[in-house]
């Protein structure tokens, strides 16, 4: 008989992590959470707060452990492995900000610090930063400000702006 050849597997790699809800927001606002929300570690709510929507809204919400395809993080950073769209089923607009907390694990920021973690809204092929606050650096949660409903991600700082300099106190100038 002829001989059996082994043949290669082929090249596996690990899929990104999906987490995928769909509910509906009203006025009275409230907290969508992503695997096991924001008190998890890994997972993320979306915080709505009283009067952001006139009307109750329908929402897709997906949580990938990827970064955005096709993206370039802000100058000076790199993006982290946490993509999340809250897109609403019909037109609707935020009446006030609402936002993002997420609970990041230590495989989430890699070799980065909290301090060094900045989120923004995906436009297109960039990411424009929002603001963004630590809640609880020991616990890895942050807090990111959406005025929209879209595509949002994480990134790290890896080459910080110049910093700016004042002259010292009392100084007297020309």
């Amino acid at each position: 008989p002829p001989a059996r050849r082994r043949l290669p597997l082929p090249h596996l790699r690990r899929l990104p992590f999906r987490d995928t809800t769909s509910t509906s927001m009203g006025p009275g606002g409230g907290e969508v959470p992503l695997s096991g929300g924001s008190s998890t570690d890994g997972g993320v709510s979306v915080v709505f707060p009283r009067d952001v929507f006139d009307t109750s809204v329908a929402l897709d919400i997906t949580l990938t452990d990827a970064p955005p395809p096709g993206v370039s993080p802000p100058s000076g950073a790199t993006l982290l492995n946490k993509t999340l769209e809250v897109l609403p089923q019909s037109a609707t607009m935020l009446r006030k900000t609402a936002g993002i907390r997420f609970n990041l694990t230590s495989a989430d920021l890699g070799p980065y610090s909290i301090q060094d973690i900045g989120g923004g809204v995906v436009v297109g092929d960039t990411v424009e930063p929002r603001p963004t606050r630590i809640v609880d650096a020991g616990q890895g949660i942050l807090w990111i400000d959406i005025d929209h409903l879209t595509k949002f991600t994480l990134f790290a700082i890896t080459k910080p702006g110049p910093t700016l300099s004042s002259p010292s106190s009392g100084t007297i100038l020309p």
